[in-house]
């Protein structure tokens, strides 16, 4: 009978090693999906990025565009003010220093 028992406990270990490889095959798919959710989470935030950064370099090109139009207006209410210096300055009489 030792051989009967032999092959009963090889059966038995076995067993055991098969149900030990069912639970890690279900954590390793416990992880997969874990992964996954994270990959789709990498993800929405990758999109998420893109568009906020094509979001703020829109911002800076209208930013920038608006300083140009002040620095513009600017410059035509400096032209503006030397020319009404200039009509004025010839307008009054010269001082007597």
């Amino acid at each position: 009978m030792g051989a009967g028992n032999d092959l009963s406990n090889a059966l038995s270990k076995l067993l055991t090693i098969n149900t030990e490889f069912n639970h890690i095959n279900d954590a390793m798919k416990r992880l997969e999906r874990g992964l996954d959710e994270v990959r789709a989470k990498v993800s929405e935030h990758e999109s998420r990025i893109v568009k906020l950064e094509a979001e703020r370099q829109a911002d800076k090109r209208e930013r920038d565009a608006d300083k140009r139009e002040m620095q513009a207006e600017i410059s035509r209410f400096k032209t503006e003010v030397e020319r009404s210096e200039l009509r004025l300055s010839r307008q009054l009489p010269p001082s007597n220093s």
